[in-house]
């Protein structure tokens, strides 16, 4: 089964909102496996078919993991603005027209930064 953007991104908006409902304090609160879920929507949305040829990023996809700028955000604490300003200095590559980072190069920043 494959899923189109637009089912995609409700799938995406619900994930979050999940999380969001959980954050306030929504039983059983916080679960790893919806961030999990809305880092696997987010990569997802960035490469779909509509806005993104598989091909092209086939090399790529293989050896990292691809991870959003609002997911970049929640790992450093920066605000979303500060990662996209700081993109090129954190290896960022536009994958159907959105900011992707290497969560390998996140984490030795993250590592670096904490030193």
């Amino acid at each position: 089964m494959t899923l189109t953007e637009d089912q995609l991104r409700k799938c995406l908006f619900c994930a979050v909102e999940e999380r969001q409902a959980r954050e306030r304090g929504k039983p059983p609160g916080l679960a790893r496996w919806n961030d999990d879920l809305i880092r696997a929507l987010d990569a997802e949305l960035a490469l779909s078919r509509t806005r993104q040829c598989e091909n092209a990023i086939q090399p790529h996809s293989k050896h990292e993991d691809w991870i959003s700028a609002r997911e970049v955000s929640e790992m450093t604490g920066w605000g979303l603005r500060r990662v996209q300003r700081h993109a090129a200095k954190l290896g960022a590559r536009k994958i159907g027209g959105r900011l992707m980072f290497s969560e390998s190069i996140i984490r030795e920043h993250i590592e670096g930064s904490a030193a």
